[in-house]
């Protein structure tokens, strides 16, 4: 016969492993209502559960727990919840392998916050925070550049380049291009292949050899494509890079609606 220990709405330990008996997992709710000590408490429960090392998880977290707790002490107490375990999970499953740049973990953070929030949880996805682990500090900077670019939605290398002060080389930027083009976070802007496109020259009229016309356009057709692979610019968010940028970047200022949440003004 099995032991177990704990009771209805805690964990339970056995000797098949650890499991949520009842609420234990929603009984976090206090905590995220009121962000006190929600960090450490919260993401061991989620270190148990995914089964990784309580003592590496709070060390690889420490960041990103102090800016998720800064950052949901922004959203009104009325749109808290406690983060769906598949996303809280894939947050502290992905940062306990991610760098430790402060560029990645306000991506985990951010995304830790949108699940938390009941406005923008429906808008997160369970592989966002495998996602960010496999992304570099200057991928979390350029998808930065999108939520900054108003009303336009095209990124040109220029605009990279001005904005890191023409400190960085082309072979750099693109082998970054080249990590968000495959995580399908951005790609050739349809603008810029509409201007290719346009560049073709197709005739048949008169001509007395049509096919060669048509060999011709093939020609033409494989150089814009092949113009794409070697040239991304300027570059659009994907669908998916949309979303992702949506609830991972981080949102300058304040919650229009936390100061009459919280009773300021």
């Amino acid at each position: 016969m099995e032991e177990q220990h704990g009771q209805k709405g805690e964990l339970r330990v056995s000797s098949s492993g650890v499991t949520i008996s009842g609420t234990a997992y929603e009984d976090f709710r206090p905590l995220i209502k009121n962000v006190v000590g929600v960090a450490n408490p919260f993401f061991e429960l989620l270190a148990i559960l995914t089964g990784l090392s309580v003592g590496w998880v709070n060390y690889k977290l420490e960041g990103i727990g102090q800016r998720y707790e800064e950052k949901l002490a922004s959203v009104p107490m009325k749109n808290r919840q406690v983060p769906p375990l598949e996303v809280a999970g894939s947050v502290v499953r992905g940062a306990s392998i991610a760098s430790d740049a402060p560029e990645l973990q306000d991506l985990f953070a951010e995304l830790l916050v949108s699940a938390s929030d009941v406005r923008r949880v429906k808008s997160t996805h369970p592989s966002f925070g495998s996602l960010i682990s496999e992304l570099e500090p200057l991928d979390a900077k350029i998808l930065a550049m999108f939520v900054e670019i108003d009303p336009r939605p095209d990124l040109h290398a220029l605009e990279v380049q001005r904005a890191f002060e023409l400190s960085l080389s082309d072979s750099t930027i693109k082998e970054s291009v080249s990590n968000l083009t495959r995580q399908e976070l951005v790609e050739r802007s349809p603008s810029a292949i509409d201007f290719d496109l346009s560049r073709l020259h197709f005739r048949t009229y008169g001509d007395p050899d049509p096919q060669s016309e048509i060999e011709k356009l093939k020609e033409q057709l494989v150089e814009i494509f092949s113009k794409s692979i070697k040239d991304p610019w300027p570059l659009r968010l994907t669908p998916f890079g949309s979303r992702f940028v949506s609830v991972c970047i981080p949102h300058k200022g304040p919650d229009p609606d936390s100061r009459s949440e919280n009773g300021d003004g």
